[in-house]
């Protein structure tokens, strides 16, 4: 099972969370602000001994951040996991007997396994962050792909959290699309982290029923009894959550938005050491398989001649293929591996060539929805629990409204994101499917069947954009055949603030993600379809429905301010599962 933690950049104050420090100096360490002090030294004796220690490497950052905190003293986050102190203290023998400048063999020595009874061997606790890597928005099936790696990890028993050292390698992040982030830690803007880690179960926090996945839940965590459901605090005081005892650290992404109270980046290293370092990580192999280091071999060499053409034209059908074929050759097919050594160079070149062909266009384009990513809301944890709130109590579209949506889902989509309705998974899911195979979409919504979500790919433009104001006869008939639920779904201010003035029971569906191929592709169409939405928002002051009277001028005021905001928070967060925020 998978778990994701969101550590967030700057405290309630405003104040970084990550500072420039100075490896082989010690420079800055003592001045980080917003931190517990301890004799002056905040940092612990390793992990300045590591940064004193390191050579400095060009076109590197070297970061320090806390990675997580024991639950027992900070408690569940706000995913509802909770990583035990005893889980994440597990080592390796003889693991404080490795120097900490000797980085390969911590590497080597983190993925030493032990039995867990019932779940076979496994390799668990802080330690394993060393064989993880710096990727962004939590993009991290292809190790290919990182931006970055984990040079120390360290175990803060004053402060009960994980503290990582890593370095942020400018020429992967320019290679992988992760040179805004790159650029911006060092201007000194420093972005969140989220750090992710895999575990043979999950405990129940209530009742103690092991899952080893989320099919597997009991009630008091699944979401499906309204009584109960994952981070739930009920009456009696308890909260619904799950202990995490066995994690495997293998990410440390950063993303938009960072939710986790205690785990943040700390500081940007300048290193100044002589002791040289290598990149090579040892890739987990359960079981206790023998451990091969990362290097380059025929299918990874295969693999990156068809990422340089991937990424030449990345949004295109071009790009489709060929990351088709990049899947392909990753797992092993020989006939797509075969195929791509024939003449790799003429994909890149076509590529280029439409790449070059699109010119400026899509160069301003992909500008755009850079800018976009950077300004994506990031509500503070109140206000992200009222839109999660407010968005529970908005009902799901009856399958009469969609299906007069299906015969031309393109036009239907753009009509209702004019009208500030924005489609959950499944409803999207429903009007892909239904045109062509109106029993199978039916099938899957009656059972509440719906596509596993996958992480946003940030690498790529928007395919699927609302595009102008369709002709008015379209949104007439669209309005008309929404009736009551323009006003209960709408994210248009107008709506909002209907909503917002009266009480409205939770009336949202239940849902189980399913691996299924039929449903795969359209994961990747919903996260289009929603990116979409954030390129091109549709203009909605000119949705209106029915507004209560109000006779204070001032009341006017501070709802005509919290609707804005809350149509904006709802717009970006709103059941958008692949958008990696916290």
């Amino acid at each position: 099972m998978e778990k994701r933690a969101l550590f967030r950049g700057r405290d309630t104050l405003g104040r970084p969370l990550i500072h420039l420090v100075e490896p082989g100096t010690g420079y800055g360490l003592d001045s980080t602000s917003g931190l517990d002090k301890v004799a002056n030294h905040e940092h612990l004796p390793q992990v300045r001994e590591l940064i004193e220690s390191i050579a400095p490497q060009p076109g590197r950052l070297y970061l320090v951040n806390s990675a997580l905190g024991a639950g027992e003293y900070v408690g569940f986050n706000l995913r509802g996991d909770w990583f035990t102190e005893r889980g994440l203290l597990h080592a390796p023998p003889g693991w404080d007997d490795i120097p900490v400048w000797d980085i390969d063999a911590r590497r080597r020595a983190a993925n030493a396994t032990e039995d867990v009874a019932g779940y076979g061997t496994q390799a668990w606790g802080y330690p394993t962050f060393y064989n993880a890597h710096r990727y962004q928005h939590h993009v991290n099936k292809d190790p290919n792909a990182a931006r970055g790696y984990i040079l120390g990890a360290f175990y803060d028993h004053r402060m009960h959290r994980v503290v990582l050292v890593s370095e942020l390698i400018r020429d992967l992040c320019a290679q992988h699309g992760g040179l805004d982030v790159y650029d911006r830690i060092g201007r000194g803007d420093f972005v969140d982290s989220s750090m992710g880690a895999k575990v043979p179960y999950d405990e129940c926090a209530l009742c103690g029923h092991k899952a080893r996945n989320p099919a597997e839940y009991c009630k008091h965590v699944n979401n499906q009894d309204p009584k109960f459901g994952m981070g739930k605090i009920l009456p009696n005081g308890q909260k619904c959550g799950v202990y995490n005892h066995q994690p495997r650290f293998f990410d440390d992404s950063f993303v938009f938005v960072g939710a986790e109270r205690s785990a943040k980046v700390m500081g940007v290293l300048e290193a100044k050491g002589q002791r040289a370092y290598g990149q090579t990580v040892y890739p987990y192999a359960p079981g206790g398989h023998k451990l091969a280091a990362v290097e380059p071999t025929q299918k990874q060499e295969e693999a990156e001649r068809l990422s340089q053409a991937l990424r030449a034209d990345q949004a295109r059908t071009e790009g489709r293929s060929l990351s088709a074929q990049l899947t392909r050759v990753l797992q092993g097919d020989p006939a797509a591996a075969k195929a791509n050594r024939k003449a790799p160079e003429d994909s890149a070149k076509q590529a280029i060539e439409n790449a070059q062909a699109n010119g400026e266009e899509k160069l301003a384009a992909h500008a755009k929805w850079a800018e976009i990513l950077k300004h994506i809301p990031a509500p503070p944890p109140y206000a992200r629990s009222f839109v999660e709130s407010h968005a529970a109590r908005m009902p799901s579209l009856p399958d009469d409204i969609l299906d007069a949506c299906c015969d031309d889902p393109m036009a239907s989509l753009a009509g209702l994101s004019h009208h500030g309705v924005v489609l959950r998974p499944d409803e999207f899911q429903y009007m892909m499917l239904g045109k062509e195979n109106p029993d199978m979409a039916r099938g899957y919504r009656s059972g509440g069947i719906v596509f596993r979500p996958e992480p946003m790919a940030f690498d790529h433009l928007p395919e699927i954009l609302p595009g102008p104001r369709p002709a008015p006869g379209l949104m007439e008939t669209l309005r008309q055949v929404l009736g009551p639920f323009l006003e209960q779904r709408s994210f248009a201010p107008a709506a909002i603030r209907i909503r917002i003035t009266k009480v409205v029971p939770v009336n949202a569906r239940s849902d189980f993600a399913h691996d299924d191929p039929v449903l795969s592709p359209l994961s990747h169409r919903y996260n289009d379809y929603r990116a979409g939405l954030l390129m091109q928002p549709p203009d909605l002051r000119g949705v209106s429905v029915s507004l209560p009277e109000i006779y204070d001028l001032g009341q006017e005021v501070k709802l005509a301010d919290a609707t804005q905001e809350i149509s904006r928070f709802l717009f970006c967060l709103a059941y958008w599962p692949g958008l990696s925020v916290g």
